[in-house]
């Protein structure tokens, strides 16, 4: 894996925007998370907490590191090919806790390579993520799908009615929407309409 941030890569992808920072930085952890989540989900990727270790915040694109083959299985004995959204993606963003002011602060980056990508930052990759594609459902969306799962839609017609009209994407997997009957059908306070999870997601936190 490539861990020299100023080395160059055979094709980086740079946003088009910085996520911009308060002077004074975050009073804690959590806000820090809320402002780099809104900020990754409006440019289509995720990222994860790398390294929690007080006091410096290491937050990584969730496509970084690389497939590891922990059973140690060699191609010629190997039934599947191994399957893996990881890229060994480079991007990172790294947060100080500041004892004195008692405020996170973002730290400089290490290179040009830190904050850009060696992977397309589209829709498509959103939409790898099950986060991703909650995010992409619009009110509409959820709508019509809790319309559709009160009424025991099918799961492939849900599937289909919440494709994005311009890209032919499907927002969500036939997984997705079988989880989301599971947990209307076996909620601790179940109701006639089933209130869903994709409904608390895109309401409450989109």
């Amino acid at each position: 894996m490539n861990t020299n941030f100023n080395t160059p890569i055979k094709k980086m992808y740079l946003l088009k925007t910085t996520l911009s920072f308060p002077k004074n930085g975050y009073s804690d952890k959590q806000s820090v998370l809320q402002a780099v989540k809104n900020y990754v989900l409006f440019h289509n990727f995720i990222v994860k907490v790398k390294n929690r270790k007080f006091p410096i915040l290491h937050i990584a694109c969730s496509k970084a590191d690389v497939y590891c083959d922990k059973r140690n299985i060699s191609n010629e004995k190997r039934k599947k090919t191994p399957n893996s959204s990881l890229t060994g993606c480079l991007y990172l963003l790294r947060f100080s806790y500041k004892k004195k002011s008692k405020r996170y602060l973002p730290l400089p980056a290490y290179g040009e390579n830190e904050h850009c990508h060696n992977h397309p930052v589209t829709p498509e990759n959103l939409a790898s993520s099950h986060q991703g594609r909650m995010y992409l459902l619009t009110a509409e969306d959820a709508t019509i799908a809790k319309t559709m799962l009160e009424n025991h839609a099918k799961s492939h017609d849900v599937q289909k009615a919440t494709v994005d009209m311009v890209t032919g994407m499907r927002k969500l997997r036939i997984s997705d929407i079988n989880n989301l009957k599971y947990s209307a059908t076996h909620s601790d306070e179940k109701s006639a309409h089933g209130t869903t999870e994709l409904i608390r997601t895109v309401v409450n936190e989109y």
